[in-house]
């Protein structure tokens, strides 16, 4: 991403907004540096990938979505308006289950019908997130890329074709995650303090796991690996065929290694 734009806010460990107003590279068309993207992505990775094109971060990451996997889709300010009224009330940012559980008790169950509400039933209803909804129903999203916001939590998580039960084989995935998740905290000279491991199981219940180090930090593989691996088979948890297995840390610091090589050097001589 950081080839064509230096606007890159990162949403999770694959997916970022990007401001391509005025790109490093090529032509001023976001159209054509997503192509560029997704075509970098392939030659270089063997990976597909798809993106969206839009005024705005939300419409653009509901088009992201549109053609998964390998997808490209463009709304054009013309199209808005046409694709924001046909949009169902859960894929609206901010449109969690029991909001929309709430909206379409009141007959709102797209986005016409909620541009239609009007903002002083959508503020009575639903507090400040009723201004939010109102506006992103009239296709006003001015909320800009944030390039420098800083990283919250570093996740790995895979979903599995059939639910697994073996602990042999969750304890060689859960290996793998936490492998992917050590190499992002080197990467970005991180550490962390919390692990939380998450079980989605074949009942689609989904339960999580967590613990907070008191004594230090996590930065190494074994030493995440061994928490993650208590959290997921030493802590009581249903015991149900599991189809999605993850490992996240949160509460970052910067790794103590990359603290001592930014102190400054006293000479003692």
């Amino acid at each position: 991403f950081i080839r064509y734009t230096d606007l890159v806010e990162p949403l999770a460990l694959d997916e970022a907004y990007l401001d391509v107003t005025e790109p490093k590279v090529g032509p001023p068309s976001a159209t054509l540096v997503a192509q560029a993207i997704r075509a970098a992505i392939r030659q270089d990775t063997s990976l597909t990938a798809s993106a969206g094109v839009a005024t705005g971060k939300f419409l653009a990451k509901v088009a992201s979505g549109t053609n998964k996997p390998d997808g490209l889709t463009v709304i054009t300010p013309l199209q808005a308006a046409a694709f924001l009224e046909g949009l169902a009330i859960e894929r609206f940012f901010g449109v969690g289950p029991r909001t929309a559980a709430k909206m379409r008790a009141l007959g709102i169950t797209n986005g016409a019908q909620l541009k239609a509400a009007g903002v002083d039933m959508l503020v009575s209803e639903f507090g400040k997130m009723g201004q939010f909804f109102h506006d992103m129903a009239h296709g006003r999203d001015d909320r800009p890329v944030v390039p420098d916001r800083e990283r919250k939590s570093i996740s790995s998580e895979t979903t599995f074709d059939e639910d697994l039960t073996d602990r042999e084989r969750l304890d060689e995935v859960l290996g793998a995650l936490c492998e992917d998740v050590t190499l992002h905290l080197t990467r970005h000279a991180l550490a962390a303090r919390t692990v939380t491991v998450k079980f989605r199981f074949a009942d689609f219940r989904t339960v999580t796991r967590s613990r907070t180090l008191s004594w230090g930090d996590v930065r190494d593989e074994p030493t995440l690996m061994n928490l993650a691996r208590s959290l997921a088979f030493e802590s009581q948890r249903p015991q149900l065929p599991i189809r999605l297995l993850g490992v996240t840390v949160s509460h970052l610091v910067e790794s103590r290694a990359e603290q001592a090589a930014a102190q400054t050097p006293i000479d003692f001589s």
